[in-house]
């Protein structure tokens, strides 16, 4: 499935895609912005590519359950969809329970989940946890994306390649 994690500033989440026990992208997209909120996505197969713009529509016209796009694939695969608003409001709904709720950060959702809250308890950003939960959980990988909270403007990031170019300034910075 994957791993979705909130720190109260940053959403986080890994980009792998599975089908049953298989990868079948390597890559993929499971955040976006849609002005104010921030959103994510966790499903299996490439429901996510299919259905990313029917949920973002669904939310932004006001998420009633009554007006949930129609799914068409077996339920057991439909996953999560997160939104964040700027002000850090965090809401949860699923095609299971298509009746939006609010949790509360630190707070993740998926397969990692469980790695990803730990890591976040013991003072880990959210790209760091859901790097951890990729360490542990065979669905979760492919590299770590984010979207910062307080800057939204600056949309989807690449963790991964933010982290070593620091890595690699600090390396010369020691080497001088």
């Amino acid at each position: 499935m994957t791993t979705i994690a909130f720190d109260g500033r940053f959403l986080a989440t890994d980009r792998r895609v599975m089908h049953g026990n298989e990868i079948i992208a390597r890559a993929c997209r499971k955040l976006d912005v849609a002005g104010d909120p921030a959103m994510a996505f966790a499903s299996t197969g490439m429901i996510i590519e299919k259905w990313r713009a029917a949920l973002i529509g669904w939310w932004l016209a006001g998420h009633a359950p009554g007006d949930l796009p129609p799914f068409g694939g077996d339920i057991k695969d439909a996953g999560s969809f997160i939104a964040v608003e700027r002000d850090g409001a965090v809401w949860n709904a699923t095609y299971v329970c298509p009746y939006p709720w609010r949790d509360a950060p630190p707070c993740a959702w998926g397969t990692g989940a469980d790695f990803a809250v730990g890591a976040m308890l013991a003072g880990k950003s959210a790209m760091e946890a859901v790097a951890i939960a990729a360490q542990r959980d065979a669905n979760t990988g492919g590299g770590v994306q984010f979207i910062d909270i307080a800057e939204m403007a600056a949309g989807v990031q690449d963790w991964t390649a933010a982290r070593l170019v620091a890595r690699r300034a600090s390396r010369r910075k020691e080497a001088a």
